[in-house]
């Protein structure tokens, strides 16, 4: 199965399991771009997960490929929690190592570019939803 049939397969399942926010966002993982905002400072922030790298900046990484950017943080699989879980281990599950890899850096950790604080990036994305 093509992985991006698979993001759009997982996002359908856990939309219909009440994930809100990544069951409408989990698409962007791979080749988009993820918007939050810092739950500390409720400073912007965009998150690349996926081919593009691993890191997040305050402004579109594609008009803005020379603004400063914080490179995000892995969880362990043991740190996976709700959603995150599932996610991780129905990649596994199926062989899609480097998407179960990319869901580690979605429930990771980055500083915050704004007020400098260790935040989640999950967190940060459900901050903006919200």
């Amino acid at each position: 199965m093509d992985e991006f049939l698979l993001t759009y397969l997982l996002e359908s399942a856990i939309a219909f399991n009440g994930d809100q926010v990544f069951g409408d966002k989990l698409h962007h993982i791979g080749g988009g771009y993820f918007e939050g905002s810092c739950p500390r400072c409720d400073g912007y922030l965009v998150f690349s997960i996926g081919k593009y790298g691993f890191f997040a900046k305050t402004e579109d990484p594609f008009n803005a490929p020379n603004a400063p950017k914080s490179f995000l943080y892995p969880c362990l699989p043991e740190e996976l929690e709700g959603s995150g879980v599932w996610l991780f281990e129905q990649c596994k599950k199926y062989g899609y190592e480097e998407r179960a890899h990319w869901f580690r850096y979605l429930f990771g950790q980055v500083v915050c570019l704004h007020c400098g604080a260790k935040i989640s990036v999950a967190e940060a994305i459900k901050n903006y939803v919200d």
